[in-house]
């Protein structure tokens, strides 16, 4: 039997499961505090919470961040 070669559908994507990837970098503080909830059961795991983090910002359509970069 032969195996299938797996492949990606683009940079950061799953064809099979309809997820993207991305790896992210923050201050330990974060992080800290992040598993702090996670703790708590406040969510499921660190991806849950940045899941949630990241459908609440674009939902507020507020790129403050963004303009806080540029103006820098």
């Amino acid at each position: 039997m032969r195996k299938r070669k797996r492949t990606k559908a683009g940079p950061g994507a799953s064809k099979r499961s309809g997820v993207g990837r991305i790896d992210v970098k923050l201050p330990s503080g974060l992080v800290e505090d992040i598993e702090k909830l996670v703790a708590k059961r406040v969510y499921m795991s660190k991806a849950d919470f940045v899941r949630s983090a990241v459908r609440e910002k674009l939902a507020s359509g507020a790129p403050s961040g963004a303009q806080r970069e540029s103006t820098k």
